[in-house]
């Protein structure tokens, strides 16, 4: 758990050991991660370090905190303009982590994330077993989603659709990850998901 310590630090201060906890996660997954390397080049004593932070954990969710509220905003921003079109929204998603991670130390460290995906981190990114916040967010932007277009209004079945357009989003840049896909082609395969979650494989008789 983030500490108020860390959080009522003067900006320059708050920013070293941001840096400093972002260089080592770029270099290393967050299981090989070292407190001994972040507070080195932070600067500051290991017993600072917990009064800021319970544990390694906190400093490198805090980190990915901030990445994931870009993608709120983007997300939130993106069924706006769509006029709440949910599947144009993930292809808006995948191009925002496309033009995040241009910058490579962001880059570095969502790839570590990503190629090191473990059941606690894709649960982070789905946020459970916390469904309480992933009911939150959902909500917070239902409003925002155009039902009129979709096949289902039930609001169980929406939270469906939305895991699954999830999955389908980090699978796709997992894959990019690991494979050193070219962009487009990434994108493409993600479109022909999305196109078939959107339309259905199944033809009626």
């Amino acid at each position: 758990m983030i500490k108020t310590t860390f959080l009522n630090l003067n900006e320059t201060k708050r920013n070293a050991i941001i840096s400093a906890a972002k260089k080592e996660f770029a270099s290393k997954s967050l299981h090989e991660a070292s407190i001994n390397q972040i507070i080195k080049d932070a600067e500051i004593a290991r017993g600072s370090f917990y009064n800021y932070f319970d544990d390694i954990n906190d400093i490198y969710f805090y980190i990915l905190d901030n990445f994931r509220n870009k993608m709120d905003v983007v997300m939130e921003k993106s069924l706006i303009k769509s006029n709440g079109n949910i599947f144009t929204t993930f292809i808006d998603m995948f191009d925002f982590i496309v033009e995040f991670t241009k910058d490579e130390e962001n880059k570095s460290i969502l790839k570590n994330f990503f190629l090191n995906m473990s059941h606690t981190n894709k649960n982070y990114l789905l946020e459970k077993p916390d469904l309480n916040k992933m009911h939150e967010r959902i909500n917070s932007i239902k409003g925002l989603i155009n039902i009129k277009i979709l096949k289902i209004s039930d609001p169980k079945e929406l939270m469906v659709v939305i895991e699954i357009l999830f999955e389908t989003l980090i699978n796709t840049v997992m894959q990019y990850f690991m494979s050193n896909t070219e962009i487009n082609h990434a994108r493409n395969q993600l479109i022909k998901k999305i196109e078939i979650i959107k339309y259905g494989a199944y033809k009626e008789e």
